[in-house]
């Protein structure tokens, strides 16, 4: 099961963030959304994927308390702090990207 976590882990944490930030400048320059909403929206929406891997991995680790089984191997357990910062670090540059973007951008026609 671990084989299967890792990858998708590392491609929602990196593409997640990227999608959101190109979405909410998508919908600022429409003129849909305001600046503020945008770069709340994508600070929030950034984060989110780190946070259900945690919740994932703490779930797993209780559920490994409870049964005795070990569901959750050593090698990954390291690589809970690595993803971690990394996941912020990206949401942190992407929001700090779509917030300089946005301040350059000029107003929407009309």
């Amino acid at each position: 099961m671990q084989e299967q976590l890792i990858p998708l882990v590392a491609l929602t944490v990196l593409l997640v963030p990227l999608a959101v930030c190109v979405r909410q400048y998508l919908r600022v320059r429409s003129g849909r959304r305001t600046r503020r909403a945008a770069i709340l929206r994508c600070a929030v929406f950034s984060v989110l994927p780190v946070v259900l891997y945690v919740g994932v991995f703490l779930a797993l680790v209780g559920i490994e308390e409870l049964t005795g089984i070990a569901l959750v191997g050593e090698g990954y357990a390291r690589t809970l702090p690595i993803a971690v910062v990394a996941g912020l670090g990206l949401a942190l540059i992407g929001t700090l990207c779509l917030t300089l973007l946005l301040l350059f951008l000029r107003r929407p026609p009309g």
